[in-house]
């Protein structure tokens, strides 16, 4: 203990009290927990072990999965201590100042994680926009082309109302309610606007029938629809991928008003069989295509030299040491019911069960089926020059999985930046659901996706700015900082061989974390020359 150490405040602030509410199980634990690590990332997995091959790509998954539990076991155990001493911290920048002193939670943790989480936020805003690009693409791609069927509107709008009643099956579901949304405005120019198409499209859906293989009552079937409708009312007859980001960015304005953490326990738990499930579509589309294929068409060879092979191999382990990374296990244990101890075990054991199932099936399915070709997403070898490898409902359903997944992530990660705002903007002692504190938080949380949407939107390129900020911000928090809170708190012999672990993992990941900050920044340089904003990738 140090002499900057503080007692936990008796009366909890409203951040705290509203938004780290300490009422779940260590079950609920464990959905957040792996809601927040596993991710769209997995996908990538492959590309990694295209950088480093099959045994250097084994063993690092393997060691960055072994360092973080066990950190993640440190950075709980000392969270147990202190609420054991009657210091309960349930924030990291709260743990930071209690171990290390007011100055490391104020100007170093705290910026930090909000940095790592925020940024975290608009990737994921990035990713749920190109899935849905990509979903509505494939699903329009599916039943025709788009700009046929805009030909068809604009050159024979006399007979479409007839061609959408009596003809439907030969359209795509989606076509048909765009369709309709046309329909009333054959005296029509121009296109309408979206909002008129649209009315008039949901007009047609209820006068469809609510069963049979055309029915246009369930939502995740309309989602196309809607992008199909897009489409067919602009001009140049193509969404941009912007387009799609604000409209997941919608979404997340909705689901960023849930207020508390402990809230989204059951939509962790719907994000936790999503993931299950587009990696298990990744694992068997894999698996589908290196059957197929010979193996004279598998290069397992590192197929860079020199500086390339050297900077792809820190690229890679730093996004395998980001994949693994999370930056928020304290505010989840935040949200355990007391007494913590022992629970939070559980939940990390839960976590990594589910990790060391998906992570290294995906990685070496998709590594065995396309060898040094698999690209940063495993979802685009699935695509060879326009033509599916796989049958187009799967990948659809992948796509869809992964958009509603990362946006159970997005929110997960949008709990720093709440937390914060209720500290700031709320009154502890009036009910929650307060007009004084529901105006504030509406407001607060609304200007925070807003503002995440228009990075996405603008920086469509932002993973290349997220693998710097991975190098300098998940590292620290997750490979670091534990090891330190630890030997800090606990104050171990130097005889005793967990100090000197702990020091070996702490200088290790410190070297690593610089070597990836050099790697991304000339990634970044390289990149430079195709940056421009609102670019449609």
């Amino acid at each position: 203990m140090t002499e900057f150490q503080l007692a936990q405040p008796k009366e909890l602030d409203a951040g705290a009290l509203f938004v780290l509410k300490s009422r779940g199980s260590w079950l609920h634990c464990g959905y957040h927990l792996t809601t927040a690590i596993v991710g769209p990332a997995v996908l990538s997995l492959p590309f990694t072990f295209a950088m480093l091959g099959w045994g250097a790509g084994l063993l690092c998954l393997t060691i960055v999965a072994v360092v973080t539990f066990y950190s993640y076991n440190l950075l709980s155990i000392v969270l147990e201590h202190l609420d054991e001493l009657g210091q309960r911290q349930l924030r990291f920048r709260d743990m930071a100042t209690h171990i290390l002193g007011p100055k490391w939670g104020r100007y170093y943790v705290g910026p930090l994680q909000f940095t790592v989480c925020y940024a975290a936020v608009a990737v994921c805003i990035l990713l749920g926009g190109q899935s849905l690009k990509c979903w509505v693409l494939q699903q329009s791609w599916s039943n025709g082309v788009v700009e046929d069927f805009v030909a068809v509107l604009w050159n024979n709008n006399q007979q479409l109302a007839g061609l959408c009643k009596k003809r439907t099956p030969d359209f795509s579901h989606a076509h048909a309610v765009a369709a309709r949304g046309f329909s009333l405005f054959s005296c029509l120019h121009e296109p309408p606007s979206g909002a008129v198409v649209l009315y008039n499209a949901a007009t047609f859906c209820e006068e469809q029938p609510h069963h049979g293989p055309y029915a246009c009552c369930s939502c995740i079937r309309l989602l196309p629809g809607l992008g199909a409708i897009y489409l067919l009312s602009t001009t140049d007859e193509k969404m941009m991928l912007y387009e799609f980001e604000v409209i997941f960015g919608c979404l997340m304005l909705i689901l960023a008003q849930i207020p508390s953490f402990h809230s989204l326990r059951h939509v962790n738990l719907i994000a936790l069989v999503l993931y299950l499930a587009y990696s298990a579509c990744a694992l068997f589309g894999s698996i589908h295509v290196g059957k197929s294929r010979s193996t004279s068409h598998k290069d397992y060879s590192v197929s860079s030299h020199g500086a390339n092979q050297m900077f792809g191999i820190f690229n890679a382990i730093s996004i395998i040491a980001t994949t693994y990374g999370i930056g928020i296990l304290p505010e989840i244990q935040a949200t355990i019911v007391p007494p913590v101890k022992g629970k939070m075990f559980k939940g990390i054991c839960i976590c990594y069960v589910v990790i060391a199932t998906t992570f290294f099936s995906v990685a070496i399915s998709g590594y065995w089926a396309f060898g040094n070709q698999a690209q940063s997403t495993i979802l685009s070898n699935f695509i060879v020059d326009g033509n599916s490898l796989l049958p187009k409902w799967l990948l659809l359903m992948t796509n869809a999985f992964t958009l509603l997944q990362v946006s159970a992530t997005t929110v997960i990660y949008l709990q720093p930046t709440n937390e914060i705002f209720e500290q700031t903007f709320a009154d502890p002692t009036s009910p929650q659901f307060s007009t004084r504190n529901i105006i504030p938080r509406l407001l607060s949380r609304s200007f925070s996706v807003v503002v995440a949407t228009l990075i996405a939107a603008m920086f469509p390129f932002f993973g290349d700015i997220m693998a710097f900020i991975g190098a300098v911000g998940i590292i620290p928090l997750d490979f670091i900082l534990p090891m330190v809170f630890y030997n800090v708190t606990f104050r171990p012999s130097k005889r005793d061989l967990i100090f000197w672990i702990n020091i070996a993992i702490a200088l290790v990941f410190s070297a690593l974390g610089v070597l990836g900050t050099v790697s991304s920044v000339r990634q970044i340089i390289l990149d430079s020359k195709t940056y421009h904003l609102f670019a449609n990738v």
